[in-house]
């Protein structure tokens, strides 16, 4: 009875603290205050007594993973400084540059095309680090959801900030070097697929089913995708070989999000489409243009591509619901090309929670708890 309870007041602690804990450790304007230290804090060179540290919790990280920022100014002197805080940029009172795999300076996504327009129409307020203290600040959002960071290498991170008292102090912060690697990332190997998931292209006997791995993400991460043709004809038919680039076999297109937008009845003129990242970019402009029909699918099978991160090859940092069409190629016994159309399917990103989806919520921690019960007696 003992093991029953505590296991039920655990749970019922780690749901309190998850319901609370982001509530925790917030400053006044809003930045989220780092708990925990990374491994190692350098900083950058001591100006006037004050310096600037950037550090993030671990060297390197899967495409798509959240990288939180982490910023710290601190003041050596016996007198206050301030410094002049933006309470519309996402990174405060710091300005933050990255460069990438290849030594350019990496492109802002359109989350942090976002920040910048409003940090550049919003006024100045003055903040203050008391003698002989640090103040430590977290970006508002990952630094991968601002700059795009989706190719696999090795990136440099530096920030700059501006300390005011009787001397100015112009500060450069430490120099951060961290790995984006595709090796790292935990991907399914294959998505579940629901009947109502498929569709059929007018006039063909071959069904196309676009399926992700969550209806909606809340929070960062990787967006999964899977594409399957399934062969309902009674002969086989052909498909490119999409072992090493999926735009072999398929035609993506992205919709950006768009309130009150139906989109299983767009067509691809009626809105704006989403741009690719440096990565899809990559991978579009290496894609065969004299495609070889080699995958065989026979009847009754089901074709399966690689299950894909699609936010890491197009752009979909800001928050809203996106609408996803894929249109595949195939070459039937008798060689003649037939387009497979899939229809468009919603993918939520960010924004709370639907009631129906609370309810599932709900119903799915219960199971869980449930399940967690059973397994202590």
């Amino acid at each position: 009875m003992s093991n029953k309870l505590t296991t039920v007041m655990t749970i019922g602690f780690m749901f309190l603290f998850s319901l609370f804990s982001p509530f925790l450790l917030a400053d006044d304007n809003g930045f989220v205050l780092e708990s925990n230290d990374p491994p190692q804090i350098e900083w950058g060179p001591l100006e006037n007594g004050s310096a600037v540290s950037i550090a993030v919790n671990k060297m390197s990280f899967a495409p798509g993973e959240k990288i939180d920022l982490q910023i710290r100014s601190k003041n050596e002197t016996t007198n206050q400084k301030y410094y002049r805080y933006n309470r519309r940029s996402v990174f405060g009172y710091a300005s933050v540059s990255v460069q990438t795999p290849q030594g350019v300076p990496a492109p802002l996504t359109s989350k942090g095309q976002h920040y910048e327009l409003s940090a550049a129409n919003s006024s100045f307020t003055l903040d203050y680090i008391d003698k002989e203290k640090a103040h430590v600040l977290r970006s508002l959002e990952p630094i991968n959801y601002v700059f795009d960071m989706t190719l696999d290498g090795k990136y440099i991170i530096k920030a700059e900030s501006c300390l005011r008292g009787n001397i100015d102090s112009h500060l450069v912060s430490n120099s951060l070097c961290i790995d984006i690697s595709g090796d790292n990332l935990k991907r399914p190997e294959k998505i579940s697929i629901d009947k109502k998931q498929w569709h059929v292209t007018d006039n063909s006997n071959v069904a196309i089913a676009l399926v992700t791995d969550k209806n909606h993400y809340e929070d960062y991460g990787p967006v999964f995708l899977q594409i399957s043709m399934r062969n309902d004809s009674k002969s086989t038919f052909l498909i490119p070989d999409s072992s090493s680039n999926i735009f072999d076999v398929y035609e993506l297109v992205l919709f950006s999000p768009g309130q009150g937008r139906d989109y299983s009845r767009l067509s691809k003129n009626q809105t704006e489409k989403s741009d690719m990242t440096l990565y899809g970019q990559n991978l579009f402009s290496s894609k065969t243009e004299h495609k070889k029909y080699s995958s065989h699918v026979s009847q009754n099978e089901i074709s399966y591509s690689k299950v894909l991160v699609l936010n890491r090859i197009f752009d979909m940092s800001t928050d809203g619901i996106y609408g996803l069409s894929v249109t595949g190629r195939i070459k039937d016994d008798s060689g003649k090309e037939q387009a497979i159309i899939s229809k468009t399917i919603p993918i939520r990103i960010g924004g709370s929670l639907t009631q129906s989806e609370i309810e599932q919520r709900k119903k799915e921690q219960a199971e869980e708890a449930k399940k967690h019960l059973q397994g202590n007696k």
